[in-house]
């Protein structure tokens, strides 16, 4: 079947890397991403709570997420996010956040407030394929809700195909949101 070449067609091509050790180039690294979404706590919901077993249960998910080993300035940052994931898939892949949205629960319709980064595993010393990286997605998303909770409704979802890393910046612009302004609501 038939594709679009565009008006300067470029042609990749893909070799082994020239032994143990040597990495790809980072324009030619091949990538795949998802979104991590992660519940924020609000100290309002204490005054909404009529139960105690309510108020517990937020006691809790504020205290995992201001556990003394990551603040939630560090996760909200995306440095204690990247640092957790980063130490689970092997050497030879790359784990970036390029980006971090917070979400406001008026927007969402959710419950609370929540932060979403866009997390990206890059082959450094081979190519990356979907299944790999599918499979550190799983494991980010179990390691991350050791730390911290998910958005339930949003783990397990597929990655993406993989593309190479110079398209990363183009993919990132097409798929931001734009900014809601007051007179569009």
């Amino acid at each position: 079947r038939g594709f679009k070449i565009g008006a300067e067609p470029k042609m990749f091509l893909y070799s082994k890397p020239d032994g143990p050790g040597s990495a790809i180039e980072r324009q030619y690294q091949q990538c795949c991403r998802h979104e991590l979404h992660i519940l924020l706590p609000e100290s309002e919901q204490d005054d909404l709570c009529e139960d105690q077993s309510d108020k517990n249960e937020i006691v809790r998910e504020v205290s995992k997420i201001n556990s003394p080993a990551y603040p939630l300035n560090d996760i909200l940052s995306g440095d204690a996010v990247q640092c957790i994931i980063q130490n689970i898939v092997p050497s030879g892949i790359r784990v970036e956040i390029p980006m971090k949205t917070i979400l406001k629960k008026k927007d969402t319709g959710y419950e609370t407030d929540m932060a979403v980064f866009v997390i990206v595993y890059c082959g450094e010393y081979y190519p990356m394929r979907r299944d790999e990286a599918d499979n550190y997605r799983h494991l980010a998303e179990s390691e991350m809700e050791k730390h911290i909770p998910l958005r339930e409704n949003r783990k397990g979802r597929l990655v993406s195909k993989p593309f190479p890393y110079k398209l990363l910046d183009s993919i990132m612009e097409d798929n931001a949101v734009p900014p809601i302004s007051a007179g569009s609501i």
